[in-house]
């Protein structure tokens, strides 16, 4: 039993295969625009200044964590208040929060979707663990989060990018 979870841009697939079957899967919303936004929130509301999507594509890339860390970032943008170029040193510390608290939606459509697969394919797959593949897998912290949640192994894919073009590699 193998269980894939694909974390694009704007949805989430998961899939679980058995003997070269599918056996269920399920996608959602939920993908890396969400943070993208909402690292442009937090922008807009802890230092005052509006950033171009993206420009906060490219922070959360450098800066998104679902974990602490130290990672800067000098993001260009607009003073909210003088209307004149601003930039600001953007940290790991000023998403963990948000991030984390989106993730929550996150974790708990990957546990709906096990709990309501057989009880026998569900305890296959957490004891074969959860593969990510997707651009969303990059975020850093992102396996030990559901591996936290799920208490199973998390398996993260070498070129999440690429997977969708030269097939995931278990």
């Amino acid at each position: 039993t193998t269980c894939i979870v694909d974390i694009g841009a704007q949805k989430t697939e998961i899939a679980v295969f058995s003997m070269n079957d599918l056996v269920d899967s399920k996608n959602f919303k939920w993908g890396g625009i969400k943070l993208t936004e909402a690292l442009q929130k937090v922008s807009r509301s802890k230092h005052q200044c509006v950033v171009g999507w993206h420009l906060a594509e490219e922070a959360k890339k450098q800066v998104g964590t679902l974990k602490g860390s130290k990672k800067k970032f000098a993001l260009p943008g607009k003073d909210l208040i003088n209307q004149v170029s601003k930039t600001v040193v953007f940290s790991s510390d000023d998403v963990v929060a948000e991030f984390n608290k989106m993730f929550e939606d996150f974790l708990y459509n990957i546990q709906d979707f096990i709990a309501n697969l057989p009880s026998e394919t569900a305890i296959s797959v957490l004891e074969r663990g959860i593969f990510l593949t997707g651009g969303g897998s990059l975020l850093e912290g992102i396996d030990v989060a559901i591996r936290d949640r799920l208490k199973c192994d998390v398996y993260l894919s070498a070129d999440p990018r690429k997977d969708i073009i030269n097939g995931l590699t278990i």
